[in-house]
């Protein structure tokens, strides 16, 4: 042993009593994922206080208002509620289901909400205006946490590099979707052809009409639109895509609005994605 590795025992006490001193600090100084976190009580607070305008508006009958309210509400706690999300988005989902409701929807659009809230906290209630509202509590007692525990955030499928070959508006699309899940389109366009915009149209459960939601551009060079899992309900659902010019002329349809594409919807068990 060289003299710099000789430690006398009173030197190795002392270290070793220091480090019995400092470890349950340096534990406690490490934040867990279960830990609540400083910003928890301001975002419940905020997200209450977003609720309470969503329930003005829905007494005033903006119900438009207060869902695109709802769900930017619905936004926030995905993306900071850390903790509390679950929390927070079983509310969210309880007042979407609700506006849902009052609005006169179809039975299944309110349902998917209170199945999905039921899911992220089996013991949420409604409170306040909400539960004084005759409709809304029957719909929300007859729904019971399902199976499976809590839901995870479907995940988007990344889209392939565009094929080689493009005939005109090309849309190669699951022919197969679980009920209750967001489902993802798309479409290639040939660059020869002058477009400038692309729409989804597809027809809801027991609707005689088209919903038309515009598409996007994605970096790879897909036109990507997603259908709302509140409206993959049933056994099937219609859709086409249409192709337009700067003016606004269509100019390639994949698909029609009287022969439409068809998407079967499978049961699925457990929790929705939300």
């Amino acid at each position: 042993m060289t003299i710099r590795e000789r430690r006398s025992p009173l030197h190795l006490s002392r270290v070793a009593l220091a480090l019995a001193l400092f470890a349950p600090l340096a534990h406690a100084a490490s934040p867990t994922d279960d830990a609540p976190r400083k910003t928890d009580p301001a975002l419940r607070s905020r997200v209450h206080s977003l609720l309470k305008i969503a329930t003005d508006q829905m007494q005033q009958r903006q119900y438009d208002a207060a869902r695109k309210n709802l769900l930017k509400v619905r936004e926030m706690a995905r993306e900071r509620g850390g903790t509390i999300a679950n929390e927070l988005l079983a509310l969210t989902h309880v007042y979407l289901g609700a506006a849902e409701i009052l609005e006169g929807a179809h039975p299944a659009r309110p349902l998917y909400y209170f199945k999905a809230a039921r899911c992220r906290d089996p013991g949420v209630r409604l409170t306040g205006w909400l539960a004084t509202q005759p409709a809304v509590a029957e719909a929300f007692h007859t729904v019971k946490p399902p199976p499976g525990g809590l839901p995870h955030r479907c995940p988007r499928p990344r889209g392939p590099d565009l094929p080689v070959r493009i005939q005109a508006l090309d849309c190669p699309n699951p022919d197969e979707v679980p009920e209750g899940h967001d489902y993802f389109l798309r479409c290639a366009v040939a660059p020869t052809l002058p477009i400038a915009t692309v729409s989804l149209f597809y027809r809801p459960t027991f609707s005689v009409q088209f919903e038309e939601l515009p598409m996007r551009q994605s970096p790879r060079g897909w036109w990507t639109a997603t259908i709302p899992a509140p409206d993959i309900t049933g056994k099937s659902l219609q859709y086409y895509f249409e192709a337009r010019n700067a003016s606004g002329k269509p100019i390639v349809r994949n698909g029609e609005g009287d022969s439409p594409n068809i998407v079967l919807i499978l049961d699925a068990e457990g929790c929705p994605c939300d």
